[in-house]
């Protein structure tokens, strides 16, 4: 993904031979958004590179109290990229926070790179390989207030010029951001970040789907990190607004983030098996029942947002329950038919959505899936499949959280698969929890539009 160097006389003589201008150090905050210093590239600043630089992490929310909140970002210098949307050439590392010479326990990639690490001294597999399917709405104004006496929203979208039922893949004009989406593919292929495709999705008014290629769990994150800047910034060149909010708007499809994924142990893919039914090893359904027994807690990390929990409703190919089936879309994971191969064998993983911190997600996802193979959890003796009807006629299946209290309440009380290894630590638990039962009190708390209409004239 992107350049990779060695050593910093590499980059050093990238950045004279490339012209670049200034190095950007991009790091995940605490809830998975991206933040940057930018340095002058000349003279070039070694110093960057060996002890990172010093941010007041107080004044983001999760890490550090302002009684101690001195850390360092530190450039990764095998994650780059060249970022082409400025007008000064413009070099980009993906980092990683530490605290002095030490490693930071909150640090988002570095959890996923424990993970990663605790996978492989397991020996259970070398590489956590993932596609990623990416929803976004794309408006062409968005305007919304929230004051003690003025509260509300207002979106507006090229597709409501056309305004059909069901948004699934339509061509031309109604597909309004096809050439939005061909620009976005363009500089990420530049950015060697292969799209496996992109298309119009469900949702008439604006909603759109870009699917990545396969890659090892870190790379995958930092990919979808890198195309939800890029498809933010081409929507605002073209004086758009990209959103990957789950449920922007009532009685629309929602955007989910979902994760094909497999474990494979170099160029072998131990999901195969030509001899079961589902063609899945005992390594796939062990992960997978570890993925689905520890799912209500999974998902404090998967759909950490108030709004996640909009999009997890009927009648939007969304998941409501706990269960697997093959090519069944109401299933929270579903088996692929279409590439029952031993190179790709995978199921995907249909619950989480883009307000997830990506690197905390794919960890505690991973971590799930190794507790299940660890424990031998077989998902089909436990009764979560394989579910052929749709999801709202099975009975007997476990509801999933149908919100984030209930979520976090699963994380409270089941959060042992992810300490493991040291992957996981308290004090990143606590302070997730902490901060997530603020923003419920502060979403709560506030009058909502459609109170009004219910009780204003009572």
């Amino acid at each position: 993904m992107g350049l990779t160097f060695l050593n910093y006389e590499e980059i050093k003589r990238y950045v004279e031979n490339q012209g670049i201008h200034f190095i950007d150090i991009r790091y995940a905050d605490f809830a998975g958004r991206w933040r940057h210093i930018s340095i002058p590239a000349k003279p070039f600043p070694e110093w960057v590179f060996r002890s990172g630089v010093a941010f007041d992490s107080s004044s983001t929310s999760g890490f550090e109290s302002v009684e101690k909140g001195d850390l360092c970002v530190r450039p990764e210098i095998q994650y780059a990229f060249l970022d082409n949307f400025h007008e000064q050439k413009t070099l980009c590392f993906i980092s990683r926070i530490v605290l002095g010479s030490e490693g930071y326990k909150k640090d988002p990639v570095s959890v996923l790179l424990r993970a990663e690490d605790y996978m492989r001294e397991s020996g259970i597999a070398t590489d956590f390989v993932v596609l990623s399917e990416l929803e976004f709405y794309i408006f062409d104004r968005v305007r919304f207030v929230v004051e003690p006496l003025n509260c509300g929203f207002e979106l507006s979208s090229s597709n409501e010029l056309y305004p059909v039922k069901g948004g699934y893949e339509l061509c031309p004009p109604q597909d309004a951001y096809f050439e939005l989406r061909n620009r976005v593919t363009e500089i990420l292929s530049e950015m060697d970040i292969p799209v496996k495709y992109h298309h119009h999705e469900g949702g008439v008014y604006g909603q759109n789907e870009l699917e990545l290629a396969f890659m090892p769990a870190s790379k995958s994150a930092h990919a979808i990190m890198v195309a939800k800047y890029v498809i933010k910034m081409v929507s605002a060149k073209m004086g758009k607004f990209a959103t990957f909010m789950p449920k922007p708007f009532f009685n629309q499809p929602g955007s989910g983030l979902h994760f094909h994924q497999f474990l494979a142990r170099g160029k072998t893919n131990l999901f195969y098996d030509a001899t079961n039914k589902l063609h899945l090893s005992k390594t796939a359904l062990n992960f997978m029942g570890g993925i689905l027994v520890h799912l209500p807690a999974l998902m404090a990390f998967t759909n950490p947002s108030t709004n996640s929990y909009k999009r997890l409703s009927p009648g939007f190919e969304a998941p409501t329950k706990a269960c697997f089936g093959v090519a069944n879309r109401t299933a929270t994971i579903r088996i692929p038919s279409y590439d029952d191969t031993p190179e790709f064998k995978r199921f995907e993983l249909r619950v989480p959505d883009s307000t997830a911190n990506i690197y905390f997600a794919l960890a505690s996802i991973l971590m799930a899936g190794l507790d299940g193979i660890a424990k031998e959890i077989d998902p089909i003796q436990l009764g979560y499949g394989p579910l052929e009807e749709n999801v709202e006629d099975a009975t007997g299946l476990p509801s999933l959280p149908v919100n984030l209290h209930e979520a976090i309440r699963a994380l409270e009380s089941d959060n042992d698969f992810l300490k493991v290894g040291d992957v996981f630590s308290d004090e990143l638990i606590e302070s997730w929890i902490r901060i997530k039962k603020m923003e419920l009190q502060r979403v709560e708390s506030f009058p909502h539009p459609k109170e009004f209409e219910l009780y204003f004239d009572l």
